[in-house]
């Protein structure tokens, strides 16, 4: 929780969507906080994140996060 504050503090977005702001802050707490916002943005919607239990397609962490927050 604390990383996901900080990364409020830290990126001063004007993004007023619930939805793009998870979309950005879970991108940048899984891909890095040291990243610039221009290099986050343009992993929103990468696809890394794999449950490897069974063989399945990935999801980026932008779309889990949205899943598990509705």
């Amino acid at each position: 929780m604390l990383r996901i504050l900080h990364c409020e503090k830290d990126y001063k977005t004007d993004r007023k969507n619930k939805v793009s702001m998870l979309k950005f802050l879970a991108t940048a707490y899984n891909y890095g906080m040291d990243k610039s916002v221009a290099h986050i943005e343009s992993m929103v919607e990468k696809k890394f994140f794999n449950t490897k239990l069974f063989k399945t397609e990935s999801y980026s962490h932008a779309k889990v996060s949205i899943f598990w927050n509705r």
